[in-house]
């Protein structure tokens, strides 16, 4: 349970950082964050974004071959059923 709310914690920690760096200095509020800091935010979440969307498209293909090859193996021959 400790371990789900630590996660869940970074994770929250972590949208808001990205919210503050995307945001006008003037929009923000509480304590200030250096820019410095954001702008390595915004890096680092644009090359997980990056890398996380390609990691999507090969499980989406994955999941295509299995679908197909499941299909042939049945003798499914309409292709709009797929």
């Amino acid at each position: 349970m400790f371990v789900a709310y630590r996660a869940w914690f970074v994770q929250d920690k972590w949208k808001t950082l990205v919210h503050t760096a995307r945001i006008a200095p003037q929009q923000r509020r509480g304590e200030p964050v250096p820019q410095e800091l954001l702008d390595r935010v915004l890096a680092a979440h644009a090359y997980w974004s990056q890398h996380q969307a390609k990691q999507h498209s090969k499980n989406q293909a994955a999941i295509l071959k299995i679908t197909v090859a499941h299909a042939v193996r049945n003798g499914v021959e309409d292709n709009h059923s797929i």
